[in-house]
Order: C-alpha cells, then structure tokens, then sequence
C-alpha cells in the first residue's frame, strides 16, 4: 500500500518517509504531524508521571482511598475460613460490595506474599500496564500503524486515571475488571474461532465475577458476534452468563447474603451536586479525546468495517458504568473502562483526519496543550505520602507531623492488642491489625438514613464501654458535624453515643485515640428511639 492506506479510516499505512512520522502521510503532513507529536510528548509525559506516582504508592503503609482497607479486610476473610459475604444486620457491619473473585486473589497474595497494602496495589498496577498494552494492540492492529497503538496506551494513562494517585496503584477491583475484560475483546478481535469465542466468552465472565458493572464486553461481544453468526454469538453470551450466574447463585446458596451485599447495599441515593464535578472533570480529561471520536464517527462512518464495529460496539456499551456517577459515594473510577474505548477510537480519529487535521491542526496542537496543562496540576506533588497524610490526620488535620513508618505500625499493633471491637476512620489500622472492620462508617450511615439498619444494638455496646478504643483522623467534635454533599459521614446515632461514652487520651501517628472516659455511666441505651448520648 505504500502509504495510501483506506479510505474511511479503517487502516492507515506508513507515511511515505518512513522515518519519524508515526501519523500522517508523506513530506507535506510535516507541517501538523511536528505539533502533533509535541503534544503526544506533552501526553507522554503526564502518562509516565501517573506510572511514576503509581510505583510509589504501592509501598505506602497507610490507606489511600477509603476503600482499600474495607477490601483488604473483607479479603482477609477467606484464608480465616470465614464467609466472604455475611448478614448485614449484626456484625460486623461492613459491605462486601464486589463479585469475589478479586478479593479471592488478594487473600491468595495476602498468603503468599505477606501482609499490607503493597501486594493488591502491585496486582493493580499490573492489571493496569496490561490493559494499556490491550489497547496498544487492538489500535495498532485496527488502526494499521504503531502510532495509533502508542497514542492510545498514552492517552489511557495520562488522562483516563485523575486524582493524586492513579486507580490502577490502589487495593481496588477495578483494574482487574478492566484487564479481563479487555481481553475478550482482544480475543474476538484476533479471531472468532470457537475456541476465541469460548476463551472470551469466559474472560468476560470474568470480569463481571470480579466487578458486578462490568457487563461491556459480554454484551458487545455477543452483539457483535450475532451479526455474523447466532451460534457463536450465542456461545459466546452463554459462557459469559453461566459462568457469573454460577459462581453468584452458589454464594448466594452457601451464605445467604450474597446479594444483601453485591446489589441491595449498593443502591445509594442519587446526589446530582456530585454528579455535576464529575461530569467536569470528565470533561477536563476526556473531553477532547471524546470530541475526537464524535468527529471521526461523522466523518468517516467506521462501524461499516467488522472490526472496527467491535470496538464502537464495546465503546458504546461502556457507557452503562457512567450510570454509576448519579449515585452518592461515585468518583471517576466509573469511567475507566470508557476511557479506555474513548483512547482507542480518538487514536484512530487523529490517524485518519489527513485532510482535515491539516487544515485544523494549530486548533487541535492549541487544546492538547491546554489539556496537558489542566492535568499537570495532578502531577504538581509526586510525594504519595502527602496524600497519605491527609488520610491519617497528619500534618493538614491536627497540626502533627507527618507520621513515620514506625509510628505507624506501632499504632496498628496497638489496634491488635484490644480486647473487643475497635472503631477507626480511616479504617487502615484495623484492617492490617487482622482484626474485623466492626463498622464501616460510611455505608452504614446511609443504611440508617435510609432505615435499613438499627444501630440500637451497637450504641448499647458503646455506652457498656465495650468498645475499647476509638482511633480518628480528626477530633470526634467536628467529625461528628462533618457530612459529605449533605449525607452524614457517620451514623449519627452512633456518633452522639462516642461523644457521650469515650474521652480523648493521645495523639499517635497522626491519630486521635479515644477510650472510654472512667467517670461516665455505663448503663446501656434505650432499644428503641433516637437517643441523645448514652
């Protein structure tokens, strides 16, 4: 081909001169493809800062998102010989919110590779570098050039991950959702055998056993597939199907609360002020990639081309993770499965738009630069630790000092010599104490609100003085007033009963510790009505 390539966008060759140009055809696209490629530079670099920062976090000792403890404890379960998912109405009081398997996977590492935070974050991290490199094959073997491949990989990396420290460096599921189930994509896109389709049919499977949202690449598979054939297609969805619906049916047989935990706990209330930042940050990061694409899908017309009708299809059906964003509690790992699809196609529009891209290219060179700037604030502080500390209560919170290694695993052993439950927020020092998280704050204020849990039971407990130790990030005073887009932080029950029962003793490792005060009443709270203290 020489450099023509197909029109229509589905394959680009080489350029002419085969030599420096990854985009463009010939000596005449010089003029935009050198702005062009100092904007992917610019892109490249926010991509290996969120690698560098990702490398640091995963040996960070303290918790870096709320939810990596709660996993991390709940994970810790199963080498216990205890139920993954347990009644929510008595203890401890905590939602298992995910499909197993990954929480199968990190108490598998939790054996084999030893305690903390590190050996899930490093799983993470590698779900991550494979999910690039998925992308970097299905954009260059459908693009039709490297190039293609190398802006996707950087474009999911550099922008599809904002926050101080990137999803793909924290205890969390996501990533290893998204590796699988790009990887049946990958699959069907290298062949649509019997065995590519069973192999990605179980890989989608797979996907939604490790996160319940993630039904994109069963459902576009199968959509794909029934176009050129109804068995396949069928085979395909029904190794997908049958291999969740088992696994989830026997969880639900063998403990009863599979479902309490995976759906019912999940159904949080709608909060649009939420909402509203969030669709701003996705414009901030993914709004040019996204305009690329809606150019390149009225332009060009793709989906005429089988394979590329397999990534918009899959692009288009990543899109049922955004309904995720409506709900309280949403951040932007919801997107991360579009921003993967939204990378790849946007690699193709830039590839394809020759003519146009000539003509537009100081307007596009212009907003990628713009768009490198409005990232770089992420990447201001490569320190995790500072965000570590906002976590613990150091330094930004209670005027402390950043807290050592040292002091910090000395509190932890500290949470595991209690006699009794143990109350945290956050919630690290329990969890790598090996000890029950007895309640998740969050949830369980929600729950409340809702009406769907009694916290009678647990005030009681805390007015006996049978909670021996209260570790905070910030004083109880004004934790106790603190909300989150008007939803409470904590149950305010309970939060009026640790006023009322504990007293503060120290500071340590950035902590507030509370133990209950010696002069107070022990007598035990009523079992009914909202009680004002114990």
């Amino acid at each position: 081909m020489n450099g023509r390539g197909r029109r229509g966008g589905s394959r680009v060759g080489w350029p002419d001169t085969r030599c420096g140009m990854l985009l463009g055809r010939g000596r005449a696209a010089w003029g935009w493809t050198i702005p062009l490629l100092v904007a992917g530079v610019l892109l490249g670099l926010l991509a290996c800062g969120r690698l560098a920062i990702g490398l640091k976090a995963i040996g960070e000792p303290q918790q870096l998102d709320y939810g990596e403890p709660i996993i991390y404890s709940q994970a810790a379960r199963i080498p216990d010989g205890e139920p993954l998912y347990q009644p929510l109405d008595r203890p401890p009081f905590t939602v298992a919110a995910y499909t197993p398997l990954y929480y199968k996977l990190a108490a598998e590492l939790q054996l084999t590779v030893g305690p903390g935070f590190g050996p899930g974050r490093g799983l993470s991290y590698a779900a991550g570098l494979l999910s690039a490199l998925g992308l970097v094959w299905l954009a260059a073997r459908s693009g039709g050039s490297l190039g293609s491949g190398l802006l996707a990989g950087v474009l999911f990396v550099g922008l599809g991950f904002p926050g101080t420290v990137p999803w793909f460096a924290l205890y969390r599921v996501d990533l290893v959702a998204e590796a699988l189930s790009l990887g049946a994509i990958v699959v069907l896109s290298h062949g649509t055998s019997v065995r590519h389709v069973l192999l990605g049919g179980l890989l989608a499977g797979l996907a939604i056993l490790t996160k319940q949202s993630y039904l994109a690449a069963a459902l576009a598979g199968t959509l794909w597939l029934w176009s050129s054939g109804r068995p396949r297609a069928l085979l395909y969805g029904a190794t997908a199907v049958a291999l969740a619906l088992a696994v989830c049916l026997a969880q639900e047989l063998t403990t009863g609360a599979f479902v309490a935990n995976t759906v019912l706990a999940n159904v949080n209330p709608l909060n649009l002020d939420e909402l509203l930042a969030l669709l701003v940050l996705l414009a901030e990061t993914l709004g040019l990639p996204l305009l690329a694409v809606g150019v390149w899908l009225v332009r060009t017309r793709p989906w005429r081309a089988p394979r590329s009708r397999l990534l918009i299809v899959y692009w288009a059906a990543s899109t049922i993770q955004l309904l995720g964003l409506v709900k309280f509690g949403a951040i932007h790992n919801y997107w991360i499965e579009f921003a993967a699809m939204t990378a790849v196609l946007a690699a193709f529009s830039l590839a394809s738009a020759d003519r146009w891209l000539r003509q537009q290219w100081p307007r596009l060179a212009a907003a990628l630069v713009w768009l490198f700037a409005a990232n770089l604030g992420y990447l201001a502080s490569l320190s995790v630790e500072a965000e570590a500390s906002g976590l613990s209560g150091a330094a930004t919170l209670t005027g402390q000092a950043p807290t050592s290694d040292a002091e910090f695993a000395g509190l932890v052993d500290l949470v595991r010599r209690q006699d009794g439950p143990v109350l945290a927020d956050p919630l690290d020092v329990v969890a790598l104490a090996r000890r029950p998280v007895y309640l998740e704050p969050v949830i369980f204020a929600i729950l409340d609100g809702q009406g769907r849990w009694d916290p009678a039971p647990l005030v009681r407990r805390i007015c006996a003085g049978q909670v021996p130790l209260l570790v905070l990030a910030i004083p109880i005073e004004p934790l106790s007033e603190f909300s989150w887009h008007g939803q409470p932080w904590w149950p305010p029950r309970i939060m009026r009963a640790l006023r009322a029962r504990m007293q503060f003793s120290e500071i340590r490792a950035g902590r507030w510790l509370y133990t209950p005060a010696a002069d107070a009443a022990p007598a035990p709270a009523p079992a009914a009505g909202p009680p004002s203290g114990c």
